[in-house]
């Protein structure tokens, strides 16, 4: 699977850093989501218990602007906004299957590509040192 990424970073004017990055990612689930109820069986499995199922991997789409400025030797400031899309995130939701027993319709819990999800938000953090021995950082 193929997750391209693009960084751009411009560093020209004096104690200012300004960055941009654009990344499509996959994001494998893990595997106690996707093999969770493998074993289980209509003759003994409640309806409400979830199955799996074959599905189509997470991707997200993540941009990201952010500016670095530092005053003086000892103080630096980081501000970033970013976006994230989530396209085909995985959830359970209830399904209509036909029951060949029975030849009724019987609604079954089972892993499922949900919709598009969108993400904002700010990144903000001060950092201060003080000589070599202290640091720190809020944010």
């Amino acid at each position: 699977m193929l997750s391209p990424r693009f960084r751009i970073a411009y560093g020209g004017i004096p104690g200012m850093g300004v960055r941009f990055g654009v990344s499509h990612q996959a994001q494998p689930p893990a595997a106690s989501v996707l093999y969770h109820g493998i074993n289980s069986d209509l003759a003994f499995t409640f309806t409400v218990d979830g199955f799996g199922r074959d599905v189509e991997v997470p991707r997200s789409w993540v941009m990201e602007l952010g500016v670095r400025r530092t005053l003086g030797s000892h103080l630096l400031f980081d501000v970033a906004g970013y976006l994230k899309t989530r396209d085909d995130e995985l959830g359970y939701r209830f399904q209509a299957y036909n029951d060949p027993t029975t030849d009724r319709i019987i609604n079954l819990l089972v892993l499922s590509n949900l919709d598009t999800a969108s993400v904002k938000g700010i990144d903000a953090s001060v950092a201060v040192r003080a000589g070599s021995l202290l640091d720190g950082r809020i944010g």
